[in-house]
């Protein structure tokens, strides 16, 4: 019987869009349930799990080096490329009503290390990364891990973004690795309506016991519908 601030962010950015810009990005979020939830381990997440209500979902520096049509080159802590569903502010806003199964369980919120983004057309871009992995500001292993992504920008309105993360996410463990595979796919049919589609299958080695493999996955699917 009570008020509860789920989540207040603040932006704070300077935008680099063009070669030889630099820039940077710091998301601040308050209340008492998305930071429990976003929070990554070694930053606002103790060692035991427990988080608390204020995290930084992102914050990194950005230079556009000016090689061919500019390539983007972000250091720090930021977003997933992976899922349908976003943690972002303002700018990564999602109207779903609900969250699915997937955002939840299936795949990471956000990632901290390096990468590197560039546009090979108006219509195709790729992406690479190495980062300490799932939602890990400090490392949990000495190792590291990979993602990346590539994605389409399709007629009629439709994205097609299909991404991967490959290497070792148990503490203390640089030998079983896990493997993170992910299509994502949006279709804006108009101004109000629009398509989704979430789609994952990942696998880890040891990840159900010794010599056991655990595998998961699933499929999401999403539909608005504007009356007026």
């Amino acid at each position: 019987n009570s008020i509860k601030i789920d989540g207040a962010e603040l932006v704070l950015q300077k935008v680099a869009s063009a070669p030889g810009e630099a820039g940077f990005r710091v998301d601040a979020v308050a209340g008492a349930s998305i930071p429990r939830v976003s929070a990554a381990a070694g930053l606002f997440r103790d060692d035991d799990g427990t988080a608390g209500d204020f995290d930084l979902q992102q914050a990194f520096l950005t230079y556009v080096a000016p090689i061919g049509t500019g390539l983007r080159l972000d250091a720090g802590k930021f977003a997933t490329h992976c899922g349908y569903e976003v943690i972002e502010g303002y700018d990564g806003y999602n109207d779903n009503a609900t969250r699915s199964f997937l955002f939840g369980y299936a795949e990471p919120a956000s990632h901290t290390g390096l990468k590197a983004t560039y546009a090979l057309s108006g219509s195709v871009s790729a992406m690479v990364e190495v980062v300490n992995g799932w939602d890990n500001v400090k490392d949990s292993n000495s190792s590291k891990s990979v993602g990346g992504q590539l994605a389409f920008t399709l007629p009629s309105n439709a994205t097609l973004a299909f991404n991967f993360v490959f290497g070792p996410e148990r503490p203390d463990d640089d030998g079983d690795n896990r493997t993170f595979l992910n299509l994502v796919g949006t279709w804006k049919l108009g101004s109000l309506s629009a398509l989704g589609l979430d789609a994952v299958w990942a696998t880890e080695e040891g990840g159900a016991g010794p010599g056991l493999d655990a595998t998961w996955g699933g499929v999401a699917l999403y539909g608005r519908l504007g009356l007026t």
